[in-house]
């Protein structure tokens, strides 16, 4: 019976309506026990701290802390998108906590207790009846005493409700939810220096930055070149005070910490200039392949993405470090000197050359856009040899040189003709490109006359040689491309016979420069055509957009070609010219006289 009663009494202690609670735990145990496991996990990291790091966000994050030894929250390897969600987690978080608190420490009846304002009285109608009697300063005065009650008993209630509120924030901090596995959590700030003092007592910054097993530091720094870029301000004095870990960065680290030693900071990279030496000797082996193909591919792939980067510093910067990474070796079957860019030469003799190459083609093409002069010419050089390349290894990656040569030419014609002017070698390239394409156009006109329609499609009637004893000439339709018909255009109007040594040479960019002279610039008569049959156009003449009929060939380029170096290209481009251009050429300034007679 008096076990009965003895139940009985503690199930009326119970309240009927409380809902089951999560496990919780004291805060400031809790984080005691964390700087205990935080101490274990520097003394035997590969028995402790790896299973920590792996099953408990919080403690990992207190092992970044201490490593980076930037107590932030979120920690510092987390980017915006990161840090942004670790928030949003701590605020879901503390509401729970919240609401926990208040059904811990909260009394049932302030639970069951709705505030409410109070309500102006009401007067009866015989109140009113009576209250005529009183004079409207009595009435007016009333009334102001009893908003003022009114708002008393508002401020009371509120006072009230932010007292008790005060308090549960406080009863708070001291119950947090126990789940380890949960998001990183917020430490508070009396715990910050607990995490000081720890660290202070047992070096664990020094243990977790030496320990490779696991490799704590590399884990913290994370991966690709955002995180190296967020990593940077606290790794320089790590790696200043024990230049053997550079053995162990990454690929992008190295490479990373390489380019701001060459950069244009000042005296902030100062620290990095005396591990160039180390650096460089990583770098080195991350792109030779001696780590690994995937650590190759991503040290090239950072040092290219500056190498296609708008910002001249960041190129400049990006040649050096490839230069003196991989440039210096001697290419004993190349012919060409690339000078500060011979590092292009060895892409093709790397171990890992097959997944390389593509890649530089994908930002060399990139940096086209920005690059002039030498640097210009050397990359177009070189991304005719990958093309040779490419072709012989047979390899899936799809890289049309003529068609990027052409766009290039079109696009930033300035910068070309000023190349062209200070390279021959570059010139006569580009001239037996295009010519070639005009060649295998012609060659390929049925299978042109199939593409789809485009407006980057032009079609031009173009003679051709028929092999019969006669060789007569016929003219066919082909289909070529805008970027090839306007590189096309400029290539002639800025070509001249130059007197240089080689004479081979020479000669062949001059027969390239005619052929596309005969198909472009020079008119042609049929045999079954009168010459003086004025309806009859080839060559540029003809050139009209496959989509629309409209002229391919506008008055500027006319005007480009009348006024060309080279004084037959000026006199046939007049002859050539359509009828309702010829007042525009009349009116230039600067032809040539032989191209008016």
């Amino acid at each position: 019976s008096a076990d009965k009663e003895r139940n009985g009494s503690q199930a009326s202690l119970i309240r009927p309506d409380k809902p089951k609670l999560p496990r919780l735990a004291v805060t400031s145990i809790w984080w005691r026990v964390s700087s205990v496991a935080l101490v274990l996990s520097g003394l035997l990291p590969d028995q402790i701290g790896s299973e920590m790091w792996d099953k408990n966000p919080t403690l990992a994050a207190l092992i970044r802390m201490t490593t980076s030894q930037k107590y932030r929250y979120p920690t510092a390897d987390c980017n915006e998108i990161e840090k942004e969600r670790v928030r949003r987690a701590e605020e879901t978080t503390k509401e729970k906590e919240a609401k926990i608190a208040e059904l811990l420490f909260m009394p049932l009846k302030e639970q069951n207790k709705k505030i409410e304002k109070p309500e102006p009285q009401v007067l009866s109608p015989a109140h009113r009846r009576r209250g005529m009697r009183s004079s409207a300063r009595q009435r007016a005065k009333q009334e102001k005493n009893m908003a003022v009650e009114q708002e008393r008993q508002a401020a009371a209630l509120h006072a009230e409700k932010m007292k008790l509120r005060k308090v549960l924030r406080t009863l708070q901090k001291n119950v947090m939810l126990w789940d380890p596995k949960q998001d990183q959590r917020k430490p508070p700030k009396g715990s910050i220096t607990l995490l000081l003092a720890v660290n202070d007592s047992f070096a664990l910054a020094e243990k977790y930055r030496l320990s490779t097993s696991p490799d704590f530091l590399l884990r913290t720094i994370g991966e690709g070149r955002s995180a190296i870029e967020r990593a940077y301000d606290w790794l320089i004095p790590i790696v200043s005070s024990h230049p053997a870990i550079i053995d162990r960065l990454q690929p992008s680290a190295s490479c990373f910490l390489l380019l701001r030693a060459y950069g244009v900071e000042g005296d902030k990279n100062r620290e990095l200039l005396s591990l160039t030496g180390p650096l460089l000797l990583h770098v080195t082996k991350c792109l030779t392949g001696e780590f690994g193909e995937h650590h190759a591919l991503l040290a090239m792939e950072l040092l290219l993405q500056d190498i296609a980067d708008e910002n001249s510093d960041r190129r400049r910067c990006a040649r050096k470090v490839l230069q003196e990474a991989v440039g210096d070796a001697k290419v004993l079957d190349s012919p060409r000197d690339l000078g500060h860019c011979g590092w292009l030469l060895q892409m093709t003799h790397f171990k890992n050359r097959e997944e390389l190459v593509p890649l530089v083609v994908k930002y060399l093409t990139r940096a086209l856009a920005y690059e002039r002069g030498k640097v210009l010419s050397t990359y177009i050089a070189a991304l005719s040899e990958y093309k040779i390349f490419l072709e012989a290894s047979k390899t899936e990656e799809n890289f049309d040189f003529v068609s990027m040569l052409c766009e290039l030419i079109a696009v930033r014609s300035h910068v070309c003709s000023d190349a062209f002017d200070r390279f021959p070698p570059l010139r006569a390239l580009a001239i037996s490109q295009v010519k070639n394409a005009f060649e295998r156009a012609i060659e390929s006109n049925d299978a042109a006359k199939l593409m789809a329609s485009s407006s980057y499609l032009v079609t031009i009637s173009i003679p051709r040689e028929v092999g019969d004893c006669d060789q007569k000439r016929n003219a066919s339709i082909v289909v070529v491309s805008s970027n090839i018909l306007h590189a096309a255009i400029i290539l002639i109007s800025n070509w001249r016979r130059r007197d240089y040594g080689d004479c081979e040479a020479q000669n062949d960019e001059e027969t390239a420069i005619l052929h596309l002279l005969r198909y472009l610039v020079i008119p042609f008569v049929p045999n079954d055509t009168d010459e003086g049959d004025g309806n009859t156009v080839s060559g540029l003449s003809s050139a009209k957009y496959k989509h629309n009929e409209k002229r391919a060939v506008s008055v500027e380029e006319w005007v480009l070609l009348a006024k060309a170096r080279a004084e037959k290209v000026a006199k046939h481009a007049a002859l050539s010219a359509p009828n309702i251009f010829l007042p525009r050429l009349l009116l230039c300034c600067g032809m040539p006289s032989p191209s008016f007679y």
